[in-house]
């Protein structure tokens, strides 16, 4: 089980030390009696005036070379890094705010809330061999910030220190604690004060794998990710609350912050035995320690629930001819608390243009149309609409920009596709978008969506034209920098026909960073009249920031018919839009000839792996075909492979092969019907939850048209 964090016996009466984690240690040592101190008390808890961390920003610090748990230092899913971006921005951390501090003189006039992962720092440091002591480790730190190998401290606006050092530590390497002596089998948090640097706070946490003191079940967890996580979620936890509790000279005046006096307690070392799965925001279930609420007089590792949601309205740009219509969507999502119904209301509609909601009242997670037509008279221009939700819990915004023309305005080609203007000239912008004059597909000139430092939210560009005549195609190069993953940070791309009021998905969301350009192909119909949006999307984390190249869009005479590269005999992924976590073409194995297409990798990935294609149905042509073989040692509530067909023409979507989770001996095949000359998407996918012992992956194969 997890032992209570303890103080060591201090060296004169009140002096408060480092807290430390000693496994096997079952209560904390008694200190000197003191008079009942005069504190705010929310209950068990009581504040004595010091700082809490509002809003962290935890910085993971591999402590030297050597051997470390392939959960620290990996880069498969999940791992400690993605444990900190999930859980900082997750309801774990939300109900702390009961322990905000109350304003100057009685205290810092702090709130708690979510923060960001800034990132893995390897470092090198002077003393690593052996043992090292935390007072050795804080001198390494300081260090190390003043070289610039790790990222200074930051301050909140209000200058209170925001940043904790996540310290682990390679297998053999012993961790003691200054003037103690005794190895640190779990873990224990600090404080550095200003001076050298700005104060910072920090834990230490040694390896711990079953083979070490630390991993050997004491500190909690079956396995030891679980350990991992459960030791660092308590840190954090105590930290957030008390981080300046190392550093007081009592534990009850200031800088103490929240602390139980009577039974020496922080937050999370009442509830240290009590480990529970929270989920991420990245979706993945952590194992944390509950940490101890005085509202709910119980240990919790969520607050009491609170409804919340978001929405969002896509595309985020389009352009509407007089006497037609166009339609958005609009997505809902949950982001707290159980789904509540929402009332949709739209805004900022220009004069002669009706709007519909269906349905105007979804649940949260659900979607609506909204649906505009513009009357022969409707007054022209770019305008934005608002898309309003309103629930129980209060209401949100969503905007998109809506240009209206007259009938007949659209182009017949595209205009300034390959940005040799030298600016966005032609193109309807949306966020932070840019013409750069580095990185051009060919040419000198590109279009840049989003930036290289931080751009919030959704940056596009889009363009409206009526395909001409022998023009049976449009086609884009695009080459994207993404250093997060697709569930924040993504690049997709729409091609809306005005005329039929079809939607194609062009390039499904996709977090990848490019070596080079990918080519993006789409059919288009000669006389209709057509929306092309491209987006580039970043959640605005400054540690890892998201941008897309876009160059050479234009219209071609030659549109794929058929399936282009279904045998991936190219040994590539020509013809094929790939998104998610793993995508390649491998040698071996394959149902006919020497490659096959794996999506999800041999070791855990977690998220879905997808390939697409969007082709025409030949004449004389009525049947799609492929053959895949799953490997999926999980259960299908976790792990899959599926397929999806989606009809442009008819605006039907079926799935040809239905959520499978087996250990396929043979290859199996897939069949399914087509009409000649629609236009299609074939969506193949393979789904990993990636749980450590039982990755799962599909290969598919022989993908044809006949």
């Amino acid at each position: 089980m997890l032992s209570r964090e303890v103080m060591p016996a201090p060296a004169k009466p009140q002096l408060r030390r480092l807290r430390l984690v000693l496994c096997g240690l079952a209560a904390a040592l008694s200190l000197p009696a003191l008079a009942t101190p005069a504190a705010a008390s929310s209950g068990v808890f009581s504040y004595y005036g010091g700082r809490v961390l509002g809003s962290p920003q935890v910085v993971q610090v591999l402590y030297g070379s050597g051997t470390y748990s392939s959960t620290v230092a990996g880069t498969v899913s999940p791992n400690i890094a993605t444990f900190y971006t999930g859980i900082l921005k997750s309801p774990y951390v939300d109900w702390l705010s009961e322990y905000n501090t109350p304003a100057a003189p009685n205290g810092t006039g702090q709130s708690i809330g979510r923060g960001a992962f800034a990132g893995r720092y390897q470092i090198t440091p002077a003393v690593s061999g052996g043992t090292v002591d935390d007072t050795q480790v804080q001198t390494e730190l300081k260090s190390q910030i003043a070289q610039g190998h790790l990222p200074s401290p930051a301050l909140d606006a209000a200058g209170n220190p925001r940043t904790m050092y996540a310290v682990q530590f390679p297998h053999g390497l012993q961790v003691t604690q200054g003037g103690v002596g005794q190895a640190l089998a779990c873990a224990f948090h600090g404080a550095v004060a200003a001076g050298q640097t700005q104060e910072f706070y920090y834990t230490l946490i040694p390896d711990l794998e079953p083979q070490t003191p630390g991993g050997d079940g004491q500190c909690g967890g079956s396995s030891t990710f679980e350990t991992e996580t459960i030791v660092s979620s308590q840190q954090l936890l105590d930290v957030m609350t008390n981080p300046e509790g190392p550093l007081s000279s009592s534990a009850t005046a200031p800088p103490t912050g929240w602390y139980d006096f009577n039974d020496g307690y922080d937050v999370a070392d009442y509830c240290a035995a009590q480990a529970a799965a929270v989920y991420g925001s990245d979706g993945i279930a952590y194992m944390v320690t509950r940490g101890y609420s005085d509202q709910a007089s119980n240990c919790v590792i969520e607050g009491p629930s609170v409804g919340d949601f978001s929405l969002t309205l896509q595309p985020v740009a389009q352009t509407l001819a007089t006497g037609s219509e166009i339609t958005y969507t609009v997505h809902t999502a949950t982001t707290a608390g159980s789904p509540q119904a929402l009332s949709l209301s739209v805004s900022g509609v220009p004069a002669g243009v009706s709007a519909s909601l269906t349905p105007n009242t979804v649940t949260g997670g659900g979607s609506s149309t909204l649906t505009l037509a513009a009357a022969p008279g409707a007054t022209t221009g770019t305008t934005t609409i608002t898309v309003t939700g309103t629930a129980a819990s209060g209401s949100h915004n969503a905007t998109a920009s809506l240009t209206v023309t007259a009938r007949g305005a659209s182009p017949s080609s595209i205009r300034n596709g390959g940005f040799e203007s030298g600016s966005l000239s032609g193109w309807t912008v949306h966020g932070t978008a840019t013409a750069v004059n580095s990185g051009a597909a060919s040419g000198t000139w590109a279009a840049q969506l989003g930036s290289s430092t931080t751009a919030t939210g959704s940056s596009s560009i889009a363009q409206s034209f009526t395909a001409p005549a022998s023009t049976t195609g449009i086609t884009y190069q695009y080459r994207m920098t993404c250093h997060d993953t697709v569930a924040h940070d993504w690049t997709t791309a729409t091609l809306r026909d005005n005329t039929s009021r079809a939607t194609l998905t062009m390039l499904r969301p996709r977090c990848i960073t490019d070596s080079s350009y990918v080519t993006v192909a789409a059919p288009v119909i000669s006389g209709h009249g057509y929306t092309l949006t491209i987006i580039n999307r970043d959640d605005g984390n400054s540690s890892n920031p998201s941008w897309t190249l876009v160059d050479n869009v234009q219209l071609i005479s030659t549109a794929p018919r058929g399936i282009v590269n279904g045998g991936f005999e190219t040994a590539n992924l020509f013809g094929w839009v790939t998104a998610g976590p793993s995508a390649a073409v491998v040698r071996g194995g394959a149902q006919a000839g020497l490659y096959a297409l794996r999506l999800g990798s041999t070791v855990p990935s977690s998220g879905e792996s997808t390939a697409t294609q969007v082709f025409i149905t030949p004449t004389g042509t009525s049947t799609l075909s492929y053959w895949y073989r799953m490997s999926c040692p999980d259960g299908v509530l976790y792990d899959w492979s599926s397929a999806s067909l989606t009809d442009y023409t008819s605006g039907t979507t079926s799935a040809v092969q239905a959520n499978t989770c087996s250990k396929d001996a043979a290859w199996v095949n897939v069949s399914a019907p087509l009409t000649a000359g629609h236009t299609y998407s074939l969506t193949l996918l393979s789904r990993d939850d990636g749980y450590p012992s039982d990755g799962s992956y599909t290969l598919f194969d022989s993908v044809t048209v006949h």
